[in-house]
């Protein structure tokens, strides 16, 4: 199963999410975590692939909102 984890830019947003996204990917299933360029270190510190987001809605959506 493929599981995406996103949380805001802070350790507390972070933190809850880390033992279920690190059990995920021990048994076996693909987990990517997403947060701020500034938090990344967190969920990367546990081995778990992650995605910095700067938060910057693209043109083409504003544009659709």
């Amino acid at each position: 199963m493929r599981l995406f984890f996103s949380a805001g830019a802070g350790y507390s947003h972070i933190a809850p999410l880390l033992p279920l996204a690190v059990a995920a990917r021990d048994r076996g299933h693909d987990v990517v975590f997403a947060t701020g360029p500034g938090a990344v270190e967190h969920s990367r510190a546990s081995g778990l692939p992650t995605i910095g987001v700067d938060g910057q809605a693209d043109e083409a959506a504003t544009r659709r909102a």
